[in-house]
């Protein structure tokens, strides 16, 4: 009887000790999510080229039908490189908590859900965008007045609803820069570029909120979020992908925990 009950107390300890175990190692997160970061990086410039500049940047609502209705192919590999971007976003939320979490597990589950709601926002807004497309594609003969307001203001709230959901990513940017820093995995600079990027997104989106004249000061903002944004969110993608540091630390934090 005693034999019995220390092997089953010997198996409950090792299925515990199993279980106890994550079930990707962090090194292959990390690359996971540097992998998602840059694609993301890169799809993100070949849907604002088509979508933003190639169609939301026509001057008028007629020429926004035109530009759709000229290239509908455009629209539809815009629509396509944004549904990818939300997949992928989705990933790296779920990537950077597993990641994070050792520092601060409900600032990492906080970072991870702001993210995922970003994630959602961005989900609607392509909704819109495609709404908007459908609608040119759908027409027969040429387009009414009506027609075209209806289209130019689903394609105008692809992009209202996507800098409004830009806030939520900068919250998202200032809680992961601080675990970045308090962390000591990655360098500081990195931690605190974030925190930049997060911040210079969450005050565009207020001041498109609040102020009546948001034009005077886009051209400002525009330089401000490009500048800290690409620099941080690219130099975390590498980051991720090239460092080691992540899965070393990773496997002495769990030593110590199992200590």
């Amino acid at each position: 009887m005693s034999t019995s009950v220390r092997t089953d107390s010997s198996a409950i300890a090792s299925t515990g000790a199993v279980r106890a175990q994550p079930a990707s190692s962090p090194r292959r997160v990390a690359r996971i999510a540097g992998a998602s970061y840059l694609a993301m990086f890169l799809l993100a410039l070949v849907g604002s080229a088509l979508v933003v500049q190639g169609v939301l940047g026509a001057d008028g609502p007629r020429a926004m039908w035109d530009a759709v209705a000229g290239s509908p192919g455009q629209v539809r590999l815009g629509v396509a490189a944004f549904l990818v971007i939300v997949v992928l976003d989705v990933v790296i939320a779920w990537a950077l908590h597993v990641l994070l979490r050792r520092v601060d597990r409900d600032v990492s589950l906080a970072a991870a859900w702001l993210r995922l709601a970003y994630s959602a926002v961005l989900a609607v807004a392509v909704a819109q965008l495609w709404l908007g497309a459908q609608l040119v594609d759908r027409a027969t003969g040429a387009p009414t007045e009506v027609e075209v307001a209806q289209a130019s203001s689903a394609l105008e709230a692809f992009h209202s609803t996507w800098m409004l959901g830009l806030g939520l990513f900068g919250l998202h940017l200032v809680l992961v820069g601080r675990l970045v820093t308090r962390s000591r995995l990655a360098p500081a600079p990195l931690g605190h570029l974030l925190v930049a990027a997060g911040t210079a997104y969450v005050l565009d989106t207020v001041l498109r909120v609040v102020l009546p004249d948001y034009d005077v000061v886009s051209g400002v903002m525009l330089v401000v979020v490009a500048a800290t944004s690409i620099v941080g969110e690219v130099w975390l993608g590498l980051w991720l992908l090239v460092s080691r540091r992540v899965g070393r630390t990773a496997v002495s934090g769990a030593r110590a925990l199992s200590a």
